[in-house]
Formats: C-alpha cells, structure tokens, sequence
C-alpha cells in the first residue's frame, strides 16, 4: 500500500509542476511532462490494478488543470498504460534504451491524437512537418528531466 500513496503524490507533484497553473509561456518557454514516463514506469513496476487506477487518475487531473476537452487525456494515459502493459510481454522494458524509445513513441502518439483531434476543431493548427520536431524535443526534454528526477526519488 505503500508504494500506491507514493506514486500517487509523486503523480500529483508531477501534474502541478506541468499544468498551465505552474508553467507559463514566458515563465518556462519548452513544456515538459513528466506522468508517461511515470506510467511507462508504473506498468513496469506495478500491478496492472493499481498501475491503472493511478494513470487514471493523473489523466483525470491533468484535464481537470488543463480545461481542455474532459476525458481526453484520461483516455490518453489509460490508453498509455495498457499499451505498456501489453509491449511489456514482448519487450524488456527495464533497459533504459527500451525504456526511453517508447516513451518516445507513446508521445508520439499522444501528439498525433491531440494534432487530429484539435484539428478538426480549430481551423489554425500546427503543420505536420512541425509536429514531428516538438515531440523530439519534448520528450527528449521529459526524458532528461525524468533521469534527474528518477536517481533521486526511485533509489529503494
């Protein structure tokens, strides 16, 4: 039981640094976020029970601070979670390679999903051809975050 309240504040603390009331614009230009990392390492680590309670959860909050469309991004991490669980029978996730490349993907995806679905509501959008270069430098920068972080709080 321990474990789940600990991912749960962690969780938490990660959706308020990377919600739109912490981070502005003009305060801290490139956005990170920190919860798939955190879900790609939850499927890892957890029961798929607890595992998909918390992802569900830090989808719910995340829409809750982002004042987006509702369920969104609730769909998006449970959606994340399962994928994960599921390339977890098939690949050993625990390598840091393994592990960063489908972190990588799964904001691909993620980026793709909000590019087609913003897309059709909004008339300006980003171009494709730029799509590709955000989510190599978002996650690449999530990444590198999730690596300082991750030697801190996951030593036990």
């Amino acid at each position: 039981m321990y474990p789940f309240f600990f991912f749960l504040f962690i969780g938490v603390v990660f959706v308020f640094f990377q919600s739109n009331l912490f981070l502005h614009k003009y305060i801290f230009p490139l956005k990170f976020d920190l919860t798939i990392p955190l879900i790609v390492y939850l499927s890892i680590s957890q029961k798929p029970v607890s595992g998909g309670i918390l992802s569900l959860w830090f989808g719910f909050l995340i829409d809750a601070f982002s004042g987006g469309v509702m369920g969104l991004y609730t769909f998006l991490r449970e959606f994340m979670f399962f994928l994960a669980q599921i390339l977890k029978k098939f690949f050993f996730l625990k390598n840091k390679l393994i592990f960063a490349f489908l972190v990588f993907l799964l904001f691909l995806m993620e980026a793709f999903i909000l590019f087609f679905t913003f897309r059709v509501s909004a008339g300006k959008f980003m171009e494709l051809k730029r799509l590709i270069p955000f989510c190599f430098t978002r996650a690449g920068f999530s990444l590198f975050v999730w690596i300082i972080i991750y030697r801190f709080l996951f030593k036990y």
